[in-house]
C-alpha cells in the first residue's frame, strides 16, 4: 500500500508542476504579445500545446482522445458561426490541419 501512495503522490506533483508550468508559459505569451516578440510568442504557445498534451497523458487521457475532441469542439464552433468561422475560416482550417495529420506544414 505504502508504494502506491507515493505513485499517487509523485503523480499529483507532477501534474502540479504542468500547471505551474502551464500558467508561466502563458504569462510568457502575454508578455510576448505586449512587447511585439514574434519568437516569444510562438515559442510559448507551442509550449502550452505540449504541456496540454502531457497532462492529458498524465490524467490518462490518451492523445488520440484529445485530438478527437478538439475536432468535435471545432466543429461544434463551425456550426454555432463562431466569428473566427463566419469571418475567417480558421476553424474549418484548423479542421483540415488536423485531420490530415500534418506536423509542421
Amino acid at each position: 500500500m505504502p508504494e502506491k501512495q507515493v505513485f499517487i503522490a509523485k503523480q499529483l506533483k507532477v501534474v502540479d508542476g504542468l500547471k505551474t508550468e502551464m500558467a508561466e508559459a502563458l504569462a510568457s505569451l502575454f508578455r510576448g504579445l505586449h512587447e511585439a516578440d514574434d519568437e516569444a510568442i510562438v515559442e510559448n504557445m507551442a509550449a502550452m500545446v505540449l504541456l496540454h498534451y502531457a497532462l492529458a497523458r498524465r490524467l490518462g487521457i490518451p492523445f488520440y482522445r484529445l485530438e478527437e475532441k478538439m475536432l468535435e469542439q471545432i466543429r461544434r464552433q463551425k456550426q454555432l458561426g463562431h466569428p473566427l468561422e463566419e469571418w475567417y475560416q480558421d476553424w474549418s482550417v484548423l479542421e483540415e490541419y488536423l485531420a490530415a495529420g500534418r506536423i509542421g506544414e
